[in-house]
């Protein structure tokens, strides 16, 4: 009814100022549309990679997990080996000790 009064009594350059402001409403509305689709592709991207990380992160927290019970494991099968290997050294350098100092002669055993 409004439009029609503008028609009847209006200008007709009123008429294309408010013709010239819908276009510009429309297009404004159909740019706010492909926006908003945009944002949505863009969230459900974002919403993905979130879930996907997430199982990385579980995957990961559960491997690190895995290889320090792997690492805790080795570091103990390493150990008596060492030991070992520490006490032996040691007893071979009291052996080398003992055979560069020669006992002092004692006249007494002769």
């Amino acid at each position: 009814m409004l439009i029609a009064e503008l028609r009847t009594y209006g200008s007709k350059s009123t008429m294309e100022q408010l013709s010239q402001k819908v276009d510009k409403l429309r297009n404004q509305v159909a740019s706010l549309h492909i926006e908003k689709q945009n944002l949505n592709t863009w969230n459900q991207i974002m919403f993905s990679t979130l879930q996907y990380s997430k199982q990385l992160v579980g995957f990961f927290s559960g491997s690190s997990l895995s290889l320090r019970n792997e690492i805790t494991g080795l570091i103990s099968v390493m150990a008596y080996p060492i030991y070992l290997l520490n006490l032996e050294v040691e007893r071979l350098q009291k052996l080398q000790e003992d055979s560069s100092h020669p006992p002092p002669d004692n006249e007494l055993y002769h």
